[in-house]
């Protein structure tokens, strides 16, 4: 073989080698491209939703009727009942024959004064007294006031009155089974009249005195008004409101109890 045929032979050889190696040769990395900046996720915190409370409708005091400011010093609102329910825990009442409806009770006679409605969760003493909304229907016989103990004993006490009679209604005074101020009448300027409705105001003072004053609802004016003074055994005793009802119907829209400072 001449020089120049074993030159190109070695060249030839050369360039398939280089082209084997540079075939078997791994590619090149790529360069990484930066991945775009996720933000920090910002924690998110729940705001609680305001806890459902049921609404609650307020009970509306009243003001105090006229007749009571003029009779009474230093009058003041204690305890006032709507009559929104008639609660036990506030109420002893016959059942079946008291019953309430739209703020409103109904207390039907029961022949031998065999219904009642009497409060049972406090009581009155000197210095206080109690207010009642009240209405009867035609034929009605009922009697309104302040009771001590439990009627028909020897230490029961009752002042208030019953309606009717030929004078309107009858003073109630009773001490035991005895009757104190039997035909007294209230002085004052108006007849009763069925379906109206009429205040009434019975105080216990010190000593004694005891006073209530009935009044007419349109025409606070016109009233019946009677007061009387009794013995020691009257001193110093507590007091709860009594309805009793002997026939027909009575109807009582609110109720009171205030404390005062001085019967005028």
């Amino acid at each position: 073989m001449n020089t120049h045929n074993f030159f190109t032979l070695v060249m030839m050889t050369i360039l398939i080698t280089m082209l084997i190696v540079g075939c078997s040769a791994p590619a090149a990395a790529p360069t990484p491209i930066s991945p775009t900046a996720t933000p920090t996720p910002v924690p998110f915190t729940a705001t609680p939703e305001p806890t459902s409370t049921p609404t609650q409708t307020p009970v509306l005091i009243p003001t105090l009727m006229p007749p009571v400011s003029q009779i009474l010093e230093g009058a003041t609102i204690l305890f006032f009942d709507p009559f929104d329910e008639l609660s036990p825990e506030r109420w002893k009442f016959t059942d079946d024959m008291v019953k309430v409806s739209e703020g409103v009770v109904e207390i039907q006679g029961k022949s031998s004064w065999a219904t009642d409605l009497i409060r049972s969760a406090s009581e009155i003493e000197a210095g206080k007294g109690v207010i009642v909304l009240f209405k009867y229907m035609e034929g009605t016989l009922f009697s309104i006031g302040l009771l001590h103990g439990e009627w028909g004993t020897t230490e029961s006490r009752l002042f208030g009155f019953t309606h009717p009679f030929p004078t309107g209604f009858l003073v109630d005074s009773w001490q035991g089974t005895s009757e104190l101020t039997r035909g007294a009448s209230a002085s004052g300027n108006f007849d009763f009249r069925s379906g109206t409705w009429y205040g009434i105001v019975i105080v216990v003072d010190q000593d004694g005195k005891m006073k209530f004053v009935v009044w007419d609802s349109e025409n606070p004016s016109k009233q019946r008004i009677f007061r009387h003074v009794f013995s020691d055994q009257w001193y110093d005793l507590d007091w709860r409101l009594w309805v009793n009802g002997d026939k027909g119907s009575v109807y009582i829209d609110d109720y009171m109890e205030i404390s005062f400072d001085k019967i005028k």
